[in-house]
């Protein structure tokens, strides 16, 4: 149907030109008659419209269009794309089939287009495709203007300017983003980070508001927001005030009520601190400010922490290991923090698990998620836990004057903090158990994980914690993660080199990526002629680990990564 109906765009506009033709029409009026005005939405619906009537584009093109759009104005790989529409259950003829959704969205928008001509609106790269749009043209970049507008005013002492130049860009929104598409597209990173944007600015919104006594203008759309984000604390928290500040305490205490009887049920949780902080303003009359901590001194919310590293792109594997790390979760039960030590050597890919598995679990910790590595590459020593807490508290919004001295009792704020929050903490590389301890949330409703080359016995034992043990890729995940990285064709033709260059590689997945990457440099060259070079070279075996040579940065790693040498 949908590719119906594109063609059928395609034909009456090629009609249309053979007229323009047979007419002889000049140039001018031609361009006249075709400068059509389109315009593209995804804070809502997904959507192209041409001079206001709506284009009918099909549910997997309508997906395309929609990775594109989200990223607009930045290139999208055709692995990412052939992510967000297939997820991991991508057909042989993905590839082949992004390309033509690419084709028939091109010839959608500009029919009269030679057929290796660079386009306007999508352009070919050589990874992917980019597509140019301005940002009056699609709804996400105008709500990201006007934001930078409102917040350059505030800035600039303007505050009631700002607060039109917010309700502006929220006014944008029609609905979740990219609510007309399949739910696990709309649940992945790029598109739930667009739902925080609107998330982040109703909520500066509402707190600029509450500073200058109009908290009627925000009202109807803290009402609809928190409607629609029944469990997201900080914006209950915004509701109430708004609501006690128009004069409707009493529907603030009822609110206040509902949603924590709405957490108990749903989460088996307390309402966290800032909730509780705006019930104790509504309390005593102390609403005509934004959301804070009782007895600290009056500054913006900070928002939540979102400190994730960006997911590994092409990842491909670790089904078991996944779906332990779900079962561990927290589901709104339990009477302590889940923890959960991943183990393994240099370069198997723990932090690359860790990560890929926050990043999908990160709706489920609205109060934020904290990342930290505890022993960077750079460093002689691990890093001190009261300098990590430092940070941790610093992001949870903790003002530098109440900062605690010592470890002790910044780690006791710390857990305060947490407590009754929902957060994900992500303690990667740690050396001891004693560097973590400082770091663990007191009650539940959090979870912790931690990473480390060694098997760290004591954090099992005494602190409950539940080991993962990370191995190395098994033969077919290689075959998958150089398919992921190169492409299809060139892996299936020559099965054999590529299943050597996986044992040549340990079957580390930081290995194989540095040799895909070497390969995907040279499209010309064999796997065969690469493994074979890779094997033979006297550099195998004398290579340094800063060396920008692909092969002797593999064997390099490989050397260090041997059984023998890892310390447990």
């Amino acid at each position: 149907m949908e590719c119906m109906t594109i063609l059928w765009v395609i034909y009456l506009t090629g009609e249309l030109l053979i007229l323009c033709q047979l007419c002889d029409w000049s140039s001018s009026a031609r361009e006249g008659w075709f400068s059509l005005t389109y315009r593209f939405t995804v804070l809502g619906r997904v959507g192209v419209s041409l001079d206001g009537a709506e284009v009918d584009l099909g549910a997997q093109s309508r997906a395309f269009l929609a990775a594109l759009l989200i990223r607009a104005g930045h290139p999208v790989t055709v692995g990412e794309i052939v992510d967000i529409l297939w997820g991991g259950r991508s057909p042989a003829s993905a590839v082949n089939a992004v390309h033509k959704h690419a084709s028939m969205v091109r010839r959608m928008l500009e029919p009269d287009i030679a057929p290796r001509e660079q386009g306007r609106w999508l352009v070919r790269r050589d990874s992917g495709y980019l597509f140019h749009v301005a940002p009056d043209d699609l709804d996400l970049l105008r709500f990201r203007c006007l934001v930078d507008d409102a917040r350059a005013a505030h800035d600039q002492g303007d505050s009631a300017e700002a607060v039109e130049l917010y309700l502006a860009a929220l006014g944008l929104w029609r609905g979740r983003c990219a609510e007309n598409l399949d739910q696990r597209i709309r649940l992945l990173p790029p598109f739930y980070a667009v739902d925080r944007e609107f998330i982040t600015a109703m909520q500066q919104a509402v707190d600029l508001a509450l500073s200058l006594g109009c908290a009627e203008r925000v009202l109807p759309l803290t009402r609809a927001a928190a409607a629609a984000e029944p469990l997201d604390e900080p914006l209950q928290a915004r509701l109430l005030l708004v609501l006690a500040a128009t004069g409707r305490q009493a529907c603030a205490l009822s609110t206040y009520q509902q949603v924590r009887e709405r957490l108990a049920d749903e989460l088996g949780v307390d309402p966290g601190l800032e909730l509780r902080a705006a019930h104790q303003q509504v309390l005593r009359h102390e609403f005509t400010t934004a959301v804070g901590l009782p007895g600290q001194p009056h500054r913006p919310v900070a928002q939540q922490p979102a400190q994730l590293p960006r997911d590994v792109p092409r990842f491909v594997g670790r089904a078991d290991a996944l779906a332990r790390l779900d079962a561990v979760a927290p589901h709104g039960g339990g009477e302590t923090t889940p923890l959960v030590l991943l183990t393994g050597g240099p370069g198997v890919g723990k932090t690359a698990l860790t990560v890929h598995w926050a990043q999908r679990a990160a709706r489920n910790f609205p109060d934020g998620q904290l990342f930290v590595n505890l022993w960077p590459v750079d460093r002689f020593e691990p890093l001190d836990p009261a300098d990590v807490l430092r940070h941790f508290l610093s992001s949870l919004g903790l003002i530098p004057e109440l900062m605690p001295t010592t470890t002790a009792e910044r780690s006791a704020l710390f857990r305060t903090m947490l407590d009754g929050r929902r957060v994900l903490v992500v303690l990667d590389n740690a050396a001891t158990a004693e560097q973590v301890r400082p770091l663990l949330p007191g009650s539940a409703g959090s979870m912790v994980l931690v990473t480390s080359r060694f098997r760290q016995m004591g954090l099992v034992a005494l602190d409950g914690a539940r080991s993962l043990e990370v191995g190395t890729l098994t033969p077919a995940e290689v075959l998958d993660l150089l398919t992921a990285l190169l492409t299809e064709e060139r892996v299936s033709a020559e099965p054999g080199p590529a299943a050597a260059l996986g044992r040549l590689c340990a079957y580390h997945p930081v290995a194989l990526r540095l040799a895909a990457a070497h390969l995907a440099c040279a499209p010309e060259r064999s796997i065969e002629s690469y493994v074979c070079e890779l094997f033979c070279t006297d550099r195998w075996h004398r290579c340094g680990p800063e060396s920008d040579d692909a092969t002797e940065t593999i064997s390099a790693f490989i050397s260090r990564s041997q059984p023998q040498r890892l310390s447990v």
